[in-house]
This record gives structure tokens, sequence and C-alpha cells, in this order.
């Protein structure tokens, strides 16, 4: 049981989510649950009530299909030929097991037959939604008409004359300047001011994109990832703190592409390896680390990858497999970072930068084949860094786990002044 006082904590953090859900799991009434966590038993009631989510909205059609599974269907049906599409006194049917609101249908053994709406408590979904409920509450404005317009008559002015909001909010006192320097550029990107944004020197020039904006994924079986969570690497590394930890990302070319590399990037030794998937899935995943194992050994393997820090990505899903092998006995431990958290994995994130030296982002990676990578992952990994006293990788590698070991994987050791980091290492392509 976790040491928290009742009520003591004020935030669900997406951790406390993924334990909502593992008691749920078990069981366990709201009550415990609370007491568990150390939250008030209402915080996990409102939190189960507002952050599920409703599968099956629409259920399929009675009565000859002629209405909805509706509470209503039997004042309607006489009156209608058909339900139509959007309907103001549509009550859906409820499963006769779901007595109480906060009652979710995660572990019901007839929810694949059940024709009922289903109420869903996904944590990560939820986490989601909670972030976006919070910041929307962040849009309403402070100030009302009055004071708005005072702000507006002192700081449009300077505004416009050239000044920033941060400059004047230097020198202003809070009577003047009620908000903080983003909440009046908010304001003024919403237009209740007389300073607009071409008064703002670099709004205009600054740009975003949306190339990349690849829409969120969620894992289909969350369950598995509990007791595989950030929180509990942490705690797993402050008892191993010499440990090396794998982390692992994708990374892509562009949208439409098919093919994806997977990379894994020892923390503390700068190597990092790119595999090349044909495409973005669990198995391709698993099989790469499958084919890992099978060139360094079961004990070899244990020894160098005893740990795997993993996106939140659906395409490790089903990397805790990885886990155990066939007889049970203990290959890796497999935790997952937080979402929207790329600190957590900071040193994979950042040596990205070197492979993009090569291939520029947004350039396809369907051209690139098995021997491209292999000259990218020996280039790479032959660069001296700093971090590691101007040694490269490789030679920490070796160092760290024998001197075969980067021979097993694959990769060569290109001489320091043959290195190139640049499109040109590879065929143009």
């Amino acid at each position: 049981m976790e040491n928290h006082e009742k009520g003591s904590k004020k935030h669900i953090t997406s951790f406390d989510r993924f334990k909502i859900l593992k008691y749920l799991s078990l069981g366990f009434n709201i009550p415990k649950i609370a007491r568990i966590l150390g939250f008030n038993k209402t915080s996990i009631y409102r939190e189960i009530i507002l952050n599920s989510v409703v599968e099956n909205k629409h259920p399929q059609f009675g009565w000859g299909f002629k209405t909805r599974l509706c509470k209503n269907a039997s004042i309607c049906g006489p009156k209608i030929s058909r339900c139509p599409e959007v309907c103001m006194k549509y009550l859906p049917k409820t499963c006769s097991l779901i007595t109480k609101p906060y009652e979710v249908c995660n572990f019901c053994e007839r929810i694949k037959e059940c024709k009922f709406e289903h109420l869903i408590y996904h944590p990560e979904i939820a986490h989601d939604v909670a972030k976006k409920r919070f910041r929307n509450g962040k849009t309403k404005i402070k100030l009302d008409e009055t004071e708005l317009r005072k702000f507006d008559k002192y700081v449009s002015t300077l505004i416009i004359n050239g000044q920033s909001p941060e400059a004047v909010k230097s020198y202003s006192s809070n009577k003047d300047f009620p908000v903080c320097s983003k909440t009046l550029r908010s304001y003024i990107d919403k237009g209740l001011l007389t300073a607009k944004n071409i008064d703002l020197r670099r709004k205009l020039s600054i740009t975003t994109s949306n190339n990349y904006n690849y829409p969120r994924s969620y894992s289909h079986d969350p369950l598995k990832k509990i007791d595989h969570l950030y929180d509990d690497y942490v705690r797993y590394m402050n008892k191993h703190p010499k440990t090396v930890t794998f982390q692992c990302d994708t990374v892509f070319g562009k949208r439409d592409d098919k093919k994806c590399l997977l990379t894994i990037h020892a923390d503390t030794l700068h190597f990092q390896m790119y595999i090349l998937l044909l495409n973005k899935t669990a198995l391709r995943v698993n099989n790469a680390f499958m084919a890992i194992r099978n060139k360094l050994g079961k004990e070899r393997f244990s020894k160098v990858f005893r740990v795997l820090l993993s996106d939140n990505g659906t395409e490790f899903d089903n990397l805790i497999e990885l886990e155990h092998d066939i007889d049970g006995e203990i290959m890796c431990r497999v935790f997952y970072t937080r979402t929207y958290r790329s600190s957590d994995k900071a040193e994979c994130e950042r040596n990205h930068e070197l492979f993009r030296y090569i291939r520029k982002k947004g350039k396809t990676l369907d051209t690139i084949n098995e021997e491209d990578i292999q000259i990218i992952n020996s280039h790479i990994n032959s660069y001296p860094r700093k971090s590691l006293d101007w040694k490269t990788p490789i030679e920490a590698m070796r160092e760290k786990f024998g001197n075969d070991i980067v021979k097993l994987l694959g990769i060569e050791e290109i001489k320091r002044k043959d290195v190139n980091l640049t499109a040109r290492v590879l065929k143009q392509k």
C-alpha cells in the first residue's frame, strides 16, 4: 500500500491514472482506491465519470431496425417509421449490470456481445481529456469590461510604438499591468485590444508547421504498462544506478512512408543503433529485438540490454514480452516514458540530430536499405564525443561490454578522419 495521507494530493497524475485502472481491474471499490492513492473519494469518482470515454455510441437498431436502443423507444415507436440520426429525446439504454454512473465496462466478460454503450476508462485518454479541460478553463478572461478597457488604454499605445509586452511589464505596476505578458499576448491574439498581432515584431515572422504533427496513438491494452511506468523506472534505477539504459524510439521521414527506423540508444555511452522497419507495428519492433538477441545470445543480451526505456507509441505495446524467455527466465526490464515528456529519454532525442545531418527531416525513408543503415550506424558511432572524454561511442561500448560486442551488432568502426555526417555518405536517393 502506498504511503499517503487521506486527501494529501492535489492533482491526479498519469501515473495515478494507471494505478486507478490497476485497482479497478482488481475489483477495488472507489473509497479503497482513494485511500491507497491518497485522494478524496470524490476526486476518484469525478475522475472516472468525467474522463472515461463512451464506446459504441450509436447502438444498433431494434424492433425490426426501426428504433435505436433508447429509453424512449417505446414512446416514440408507434409515431415514427425510423429513428432519426439526431434526436433530442435519445437516452441510451444501459446494461443492467451498470447501476452507478462511475461503473466502467473495461473488465466485463459480456463486453464483446453487449449491444449497449460502453463506458471505458483508459488512463492515457483520461490524461489527455483532463489536460484539455484544464487548458480550456484557463482561457477565460480574468478582467471585467472596465478593467479590460483601462488596460487596453494603457498598454496598446506602448505596443504600437514597438515595445514588447515583456518590456512594458518590466517597468509597469501591478495596477497598470494586472496580467502576465503571456496573457497579454493571448488577449492580442484574440483581438480584445487595440494593438494587433502585426504590432508585435516577431509574431508574424514565426510560423509553425503541422507537417510532423502526427496524431496521438493510445495503447490497446494499458494494463500491460502497469508496474512498467516511468516512476517504476526511477525506483529501479535508484537501486541499480550503474545500469546502462537503452532508450527506444522511432524515426519517420514523410507522413505517408511505409518504412521507419527503430532507434536504440545507450544513454551514458551515446551508442545508438538504427534498425530499418518495413512498417511501424509492434510485431516488427519485437522481431528486431529478437534478431539482436539471436546475434548476441541470451546471456550476452541480458547482460547488455538489461534495461529498456521505451516511447509510448503503439509499436512498443508488446515490448514487455521481451522481459522473459520461453522458460520464464528474466532477460531484461522494460519501462515506458511519460506522455509528452521527450525529456525522459533526452539522450536519444538529442542524438537524432546526428541522423538528421545525414537524412534531412521530411525526406522519405522508403528509398533507404539495410546497407545504408549500416553505413549510418558506423559513421555516427565513430564520431567522438566531449561527454565521453573525446572517445567514440564504439570505444565506450567496447570498454563496457567487451571488444566483440560491436562486431556482433554488425557495426564497423570508421577512422575519425573518415567520418562523414552529411548526405554525401549515402548514395543519392
